[in-house]
């Protein structure tokens, strides 16, 4: 008996709790001498990450929630050896090491070669290739430009792609998706806000190219994400009875705040949100009515400008595509010289390396183009891949191959999405969920010729598209017991029309 519970300390369970609690230790050992070196803000940094693992460890196979909240989040995360992480990367950091537990527990497995991940990996290894064929130097991996870094984060986040396909999702979890994204978005608007507190708070200053990017920006993400949830959640025709019309001030408020934003294609994208959940719901009639609604509105805005009122520098600049008297500061006008720059050094490009790219790096060349540019400064586009232009800009970087492999999993995404987000009932949350992925989609391809980031757009994105197969594992749990209860309704208008004498329901109780 007693070699029997000997035994049972060396088992595989208590040998993974041992290896747990030394972690712990280590971690503890860690944070109490970064407090002996007086260096407070390391700690408590180190000390908020470590309960946010706890959380993950909790959630287990919802830990996506996580991302909801923390991917909006465009801080700084504590400096940890040496290196300053995003909050987005620490975040994936926290979901790897979680998911390693989870497997050393046994708790949950996932499958990496299926083939709804195929474009995903082909694009994560396309990229590893183009790395080996252009080397770069992973001493400036802190870099938050160039370096090492980006091709870190790509690997990164396609490990957390893998890890959240597998997760599950309900309807009280949709309910938090959506109160985590809006509750981030005000969150991170606000630190922005205080981030550029020097500069000019007002909306008629920064309205101008060069000077423009400043804190209004920011405001274009919490109003496009509540015009996004509110056309996913309700139906077009809801807004024209009398219990949906109080939903239209805060639809006009949203747009309002887009508006201030300057951010011409947050406005061109919200003009066309509308339109985009006729994809989910079929109300094609009511989608062209109410974007053109929208889209006229916009106009009728601009023609006032200079005749019957003022409007701010930055509403001005986001609507200085359309027709109207525009002050010179603000008036950019349909052509954009900036992104035409960036367009044509990336056919040049892709001229020289069609097939593998350039990679991320930085060269004499870009250096000179810079330089021969003047007041333009695009040396950190160039080589951070934030070419404002998906297409050329990820065949610049990795070959034009990338760019189809991108490109199918807009396809694919797109496809599922729609599916999934037809499929669940009118009014749950789940519907809500995989509408609000469905607008996001088409909105990146919208945008994809005016913005795109060879390599933060999976950063910021494929998470979100993880969410997708969850939600398909869902909708037939869904469709299941649907059919489940229209054949018990069935079962009972059949018992009931046969006369059966059990079938009548008793409401008093029997004696």
């Amino acid at each position: 008996m007693s070699s029997n519970r000997s035994l049972s300390w060396y088992s595989p369970i208590q040998i993974r709790l041992f290896l747990g609690m030394a972690a712990c230790l280590v971690f503890a050992f860690f944070v109490a001498k970064q407090i002996g070196h007086s260096d407070v803000k390391i700690p408590l940094g180190l000390l908020g990450l470590g309960a946010l693992f706890a959380l993950m460890l909790r959630l287990g196979k919802k830990v996506w929630l996580v991302f909801a909240f923390g991917m909006n989040i465009d801080v700084p995360a504590p400096v940890a050896f040496g290196k300053s992480f995003t909050f987005p990367e620490a975040l994936c950091l926290l979901v790897v090491v979680q998911a390693l537990f989870q497997m050393g527990m046994r708790r949950q497995y996932y499958e990496v070669f299926r083939f709804r991940n195929t474009f995903f990996l082909l694009y994560c290894g396309w990229v590893m290739l183009v790395l080996v064929m252009n080397p770069i130097g992973f001493a400036i991996f802190g870099s938050d430009v160039v370096g090492g870094r980006f091709y870190f984060q790509l690997f990164l986040v396609t490990i957390v792609f893998l890890i959240l396909a597998s997760g599950e999702v309900d309807e009280k979890s949709a309910r938090w998706f959506i109160l985590l994204n809006l509750f981030s978005t005000i969150i991170n608007t606000i630190y922005w806000a205080h981030a550029w507190r020097p500069m000019d708070m007002s909306f008629d200053g920064a309205a101008g190219e060069e000077d423009y990017y400043s804190w209004h920006q920011v405001l274009a993400i919490p109003g496009s994400v509540a015009v996004k949830f509110l056309f996913a959640h309700y139906s077009l025709n809801y807004f024209l009875s009398l219990t949906g019309m109080r939903w239209i001030p805060v639809i006009v408020g949203a747009y309002v705040v887009i508006l201030l934003s300057g951010k011409r294609m947050a406005v061109a994208t919200a003009v066309a949100t509308p339109f985009f959940t006729t994809l989910m719901r079929k109300q094609w009639a009511l989608g062209v009515m109410a974007a053109v609604s929208v889209a006229v509105s916009a106009l009728i805005l601009a023609q006032g400008q200079g005749r019957f009122y003022e409007l701010p520098m930055t509403v001005q600049r986001a609507i200085s595509y359309l027709p109207g008297k525009w002050k010179p500061a603000a008036d950019l006008g349909a052509e954009d010289p900036y992104r035409k720059t960036l367009r044509d050094e990336a056919m040049d490009r892709i001229r020289q390396h069609p097939f593998i790219g350039r990679g991320i790096s930085v060269s004499v060349n870009d250096y000179w183009v810079d330089r021969i540019i003047g007041s333009e400064q695009i040396t950190g586009n160039l080589a951070g891949g934030s070419w404002h232009t998906t297409w050329l800009g990820y065949s610049a970087d990795f070959g034009i191959p990338a760019a189809f492999f991108w490109g199918f999993i807009l396809i694919q995404m797109t496809i599922l999405s729609c599916r999934v987000a037809r499929g669940f009932p009118e009014g749950t949350l789940l519907k809500t969920m995989s509408g609000f992925i469905l607008i996001t989609l088409c909105s990146l391809w919208m945008n994809s010729w005016t913005s795109g980031h060879s390599v933060q757009d999976p950063l910021n994105y494929w998470w979100l598209f993880a969410l997708l197969f969850p939600l398909q594992r869902k909708l037939v749990e869904v469709k299941r017991e649907q059919e489940v209860m229209k054949l018990r309704a069935q079962l009972q208008e059949a018992r009931k029309s046969a006369g059966f004498p059990g079938f009548v329901q008793h409401t008093s109780k029997p004696s």
